[in-house]
């Protein structure tokens, strides 16, 4: 093991009393990173009593533990927390089991789909505005959440759920906020009061979304024509495979429901947001739209057309990542460029440090798709941009996530323009994800 005296860490606190540190950090991560990093740049070491962990925004770094030495970091383990509602589904699994779950979940998302996963997006886009209302307000949070939950449920999972999205989002939604309050009165002296109700309700939300889960995968089992693919796929693992039981696969099921709408969701309010509060970026997009499709609807052949609809999602995702960290275990002492990273480190990689680094990402804070041109993001470098993560965890959905993405946005600018109600900056809100802190509501006007 390497003398850890006289090793060389990146700036940062030394803590001789973690406590206090450690309920700022359990109670608001995102704010304390953030506060790290206007003090001590973009690569931070913390101390306390012979135990390190690292935050690293820098690209070189990124890129390092997510390639170069992957085989030296491991998932962190997960809090039990996050474990209760994901079990052992996708993003919480390592080694072998992650490596078995993606091959039979793969298959689902094969290029051979894509054709219909991309009529399903535009349909599904155009019957969710068929309830909007010329001139008046609507809840554009809530909306892109219906839809993202329908276009999940239709591609991936089963139509059986659709109507019931309500009742997922608000089971999912149960959860993450218990996920953020729990840990809020860990270090506070009213457990008693509290604690009770909140696992009270996290329980009620979670048997409500077992419950609808459960029913699919017995729906599917007797009669596969009531599931799409990866349900099939994965009911098809199951029966050759007795690591693939009803638990895991239920954990799979609901991890792709918390992935495939919360995070797609989420971006798709931020663009309508900055889309509207920037005009020189609303003209083009509309006059991209316009050109693209001259009057008749979206198909799926327009998709390689939707260029600066693709700028708009990829910058959005930059500046709010749903996904704002990534955490690693050191499993042995590793040498990251003039840096030591002691065996049994926590290593934290942001998505939202690295999309906000000043040096690759100039005005970081101001929106600007015109930053995705070809040209200009072929200079960026490797670990820079990670909104899905990287490495040989890189979540397997990017393409059709991108895909739902710029097909939305499109099919929904075609016949409405959104304009903003509030004005300023929206305050952001975290959890597992990185969200608006207020749901945002804007009128809607046909075009």
């Amino acid at each position: 093991m390497t003398n850890q005296t006289s090793a060389n860490f990146p700036p940062g606190p030394k803590l001789y009393v973690p406590l206090f540190f450690m309920q700022r950090l359990y109670q608001d991560p995102f704010k304390v990173l953030l506060q790290l990093a206007r003090k001590y740049g973009s690569a931070i070491h913390i101390s306390a009593h012979g135990r390190h962990g690292f935050a690293f925004g820098d690209p070189y770094y990124i890129h390092a533990v997510f390639t170069t030495h992957q085989y030296a970091f491991q998932k962190n383990s997960v809090p039990q927390r996050a474990k209760i509602l994901l079990g052992n589904g996708l993003i919480n699994s390592d080694g072998e089991l992650h490596r078995r779950q993606r091959h039979n979940i793969i298959p689902a998302l094969h290029r051979q789909y894509t054709q219909g996963y991309a009529a399903t997006i535009i349909s599904s886009a155009q019957q969710i505005t068929e309830t909007w209302q010329d001139r008046l307000a609507i809840n554009i949070s809530q909306e892109m959440t219906r839809l993202s939950l329908t276009i999940i449920c239709r591609t991936l999972l089963s139509d059986s759920l659709v109507p019931q999205w309500r009742e997922i989002d608000q089971s999912l939604r149960t959860m993450l906020e218990n996920y953020n309050a729990l840990g809020i009165i860990t270090f506070t002296g009213l457990l008693d009061t509290f604690i009770l109700p909140l696992r009270r309700r996290r329980d009620r939300a979670l048997a409500q979304l077992d419950q609808m889960v459960y029913d699919v995968i017995e729906l599917a089992r007797g009669d596969r024509n009531q599931a799409h693919s990866v349900v099939c796929q994965l009911l098809d693992a199951q029966s050759g495979d007795d690591i693939m039981n009803d638990k895991l696969l239920r954990d799979e099921i609901v991890t792709l429901l918390l992935a495939g709408y919360e995070t797609t969701s989420i971006v798709l309010a931020w663009s309508w947001l900055l889309i509207a509060q920037h005009p020189h970026v609303m003209r083009q997009f509309l006059s991209e739209i316009d050109t693209v499709f001259q009057g008749r609807l979206p198909t799926p052949e327009d998709l390689p057309n939707l260029q600066y609809t693709d700028m708009i999602f990829t910058e959005v995702l930059r500046m709010y990542p749903p996904v704002w960290a990534i955490s690693r275990y050191a499993r042995e002492d590793v040498h990251i460029g003039k840096y030591l990273i002691p065996s049994q480190s926590i290593v934290v990689l942001s998505q939202y440090l690295a999309h906000h680094n000043p040096a690759i990402f100039p005005n970081p804070d101001q929106f600007d798709p015109d930053r995705w041109r070809p040209e200009i993001r072929a200079t960026y470098p490797n670990g820079a941009y990670f909104p899905f993560g990287g490495g040989a965890a890189k979540c397997i959905a990017e393409s059709f996530a991108h895909m739902e993405g710029v097909l939305a946005l499109a099919t929904i600018a075609q016949r409405w323009h959104l304009e903003p109600i509030m004005t300023g900056k929206m305050p952001l809100k975290t959890a597992l994800t990185l969200r608006p802190k207020y749901d945002i509501v804007m009128q809607a006007r046909r075009r």
